[in-house]
Parts: C-alpha cells; structure tokens; sequence
C-alpha cells in the first residue's frame, strides 16, 4: 500500500516512534467524507512497539473544524484538541 498514512509497522524497531500527519480535505476525499476546505487537523501518533505483534498507539489530535450552527444555519470554527490512548 502506497499511502502517506501508511506505517510499514512490520520493519520498525521495537521502541516508541512518532509519526505526524496533516489531515485535511483531500485526506477526507479518500472516503467520500465531506470536509471543509479550510479546515486542517494535525495529528500526531505516538506507536509503541513492544514486541513483534503488540503495539501501544496514542493520537494526539488539533486543529479547528467548521460545522453549522443548529440555530442559525451559519458557520462555526469549532477547536479540536484530543487524545486518544
């Protein structure tokens, strides 16, 4: 698989390793998933490798997303700042 996200898991190292990526429209393309063009998220991957076949991932997400507002119908910057262990 030739893809930017991808990680050739199988050659790394055991250790921790950090991988970051820029998620944004044309990342969103991929899975018919509608994105704002404006909108960016960075990611940032913490891949712990502890043996052959076990792994510890941690994502660490930011950026700002739009989304429309219930009331109003106008767009709102909404802040993303996550981390999923």
């Amino acid at each position: 698989m030739s893809s930017p996200y991808h990680i050739a898991h199988i050659g790394l190292k055991q250790g921790l390793h950090t991988f970051e990526y820029t998620l944004n429209a044309a990342f969103f393309a991929q899975f018919n998933a509608e994105f704002h063009p404006n909108d960016t998220l960075q990611v940032t991957l913490q891949f712990d490798k502890t043996t052959e076949h076990l792994y510890h991932l941690t994502f660490d997400i930011n950026g700002t997303i739009t989304a429309e507002c219930d009331r109003c119908l106008a767009d709102l910057q909404l802040p993303i700042k996550e981390s999923y262990p």
